[in-house]
């Protein structure tokens, strides 16, 4: 890729991060959970999980989530690389890797983060097949014991692309739905049968929530949500928190401490 290029492609990452959020708050969203814990964009959600939905929904969801201490895996291919950007300017933590190329690489950067925050897998990225789950999620949510959560998403109002995902791209004043499901733990994984058998139940509970979130996208269903924080703010808190500590030095090492 030459040096233009990258400038280029940085520059329209860049307006992108910035004016996601600004678009997102044109699109009507709401949000219902059973648990509203579960929703990482709430600031009293501090329990680690792996949130998995379908690679069409990503520009859907990137700017609600944005500034919510997330790690999000995105493909080594060349293509991600815009998306790469934009999640870094959103406020993501970010692994390169996939099922397919760098993912014993990224689960062991996963596996040594001191961080601990909560991870975000697309099961069918990067290249699809649409809808079909690969295992990666799954794997690494049982080798961190960590709970996946199936996170729907419908749309109503909305431009799909040509792409293999049909990416979705609200329009303004279009309809976004998201339904968090319950946290669903995945046991220590035995065989290939086993993985086959937790990636066929998991992938099912993702559908049905994908599919009530459009119904209720759609006004075939209503549910009492609520609507999603405003990230800006979010980003403002986090700002605000940073300025209130100051580290000093004590017996050669660094400390935190409130001013």
């Amino acid at each position: 890729m030459s040096k233009n290029s990258q400038l280029i492609k940085g520059l329209i990452a860049r307006c992108a991060a910035v004016g996601l959020p600004w678009y997102a708050t044109a699109v009507r969203c709401r949000v219902w959970s059973a648990d509203p814990k579960n929703d990482p964009a709430r600031l009293d959600c501090h329990e680690p999980a792996v949130y998995v939905f379908w690679h069409e929904f990503i520009l859907t969801l990137l700017p609600y989530w944005g500034w919510s201490d997330l790690t999000l895996l995105i493909s080594q291919h060349r293509d991600a690389e815009w998306l790469s950007q934009i999640a870094n300017r959103l406020g993501y933590r970010m692994i390169r890797g996939s099922s397919t190329r760098g993912g014993a690489a990224a689960l062991k950067r996963i596996q040594t983060d001191e961080a601990k925050s909560s991870l975000v897998f697309t099961p069918d990225g990067p290249k699809g097949p649409r809808r079909v789950m690969a295992p990666g999620a799954l794997y690494t949510a049982s080798k961190l014991n960590l709970p996946i959560v199936p996170v729907g998403v419908g749309v109503w109002g909305a431009k799909r692309l040509k792409t293999w995902d049909r990416l979705v791209i609200p329009y303004p004043l279009g309809r976004a739905r998201v339904i968090f499901g319950e946290r669903m733990w995945i046991p220590n994984i035995e065989d290939r049968d086993h993985l086959a058998h937790e990636v066929e139940r998991i992938s099912k509970s993702l559908n049905e929530l994908t599919n009530l979130a459009q119904a209720w996208a759609e006004n075939r269903q209503s549910l009492a949500g609520y609507r999603p924080e405003n990230p800006r703010r979010r980003k403002r808190k986090f700002s605000r928190l940073a300025a209130a500590s100051v580290s000093v030095p004590v017996n050669g090492q660094i400390a935190s401490i409130d001013r």
